[in-house]
């Protein structure tokens, strides 16, 4: 019988490492980046009716959520000077005020993908669109990581235990290995 060779077992486990991370950052980057749909489409559609000189109204109908709590959409209209004037949605009971830099990344660029946490325990996926049209300066779109976060959460889990799985298995096979090795010599 051959001699163990540790480096075959050391490549399996590298194998499966990477194997583990590719799988971990493939599916996290696709439950952050499907995060970000609903308001890319939203923020585009009220951005596009205000340049376009439409009413907007009805994306402004219906119940003010909390920002902190809910897992539903919510819109901010800003004006020029990037204050919030109309919302569908209240963080602590006042209308939402991103910071600063946000509006002239999204006036260079016409739009803004990024992560707003405006306090501990409240992270929002936020799409920010500037508008040409008259005291209307940007659109903002945003709702809760929460449900995100708690599948990235589950995802670390998952990924995590097969990746002690995985590397349990090639150390029993080592073990095995050795272990019959031995009782051959033995004999």
């Amino acid at each position: 019988m051959k001699k163990i060779q540790p480096v075959t077992y050391l490549a399996a486990i590298a194998i499966v490492t990477v194997f583990s991370a590719i799988i971990y950052v493939s599916v996290q980057q696709s439950y952050r980046g499907n995060a970000n749909d609903p308001q890319l489409q939203i923020a585009g559609d009220i951005a596009n009716r205000l340049n376009e000189g439409k009413a907007i109204d009805h994306f402004m109908q219906g119940d003010t959520v909390d920002v902190a709590r809910s897992l539903s959409v919510f819109k901010v209209l800003y004006d020029s000077n990037k204050l919030p004037i109309h919302t569908t949605g209240l963080l602590d009971g006042k209308l939402p005020r991103l910071p600063k830099g946000v509006f002239d990344f999204a006036r260079r660029n016409m739009e803004n993908v990024f992560t707003w946490q405006p306090r501990n325990g409240v992270r929002v996926a936020m799409v920010l669109m500037a508008s040409t049209a008259p005291h209307r300066g940007f659109v903002g779109v945003g709702r809760s990581l929460i449900e995100i976060e708690r599948r990235e959460s589950n995802l670390t889990t998952m990924v995590f235990t097969s990746w002690i799985i995985s590397l349990a298995i090639i150390l029993f096979h080592f073990l095995a290995i050795s272990f019959f090795q031995k009782l051959k010599e033995q004999n």
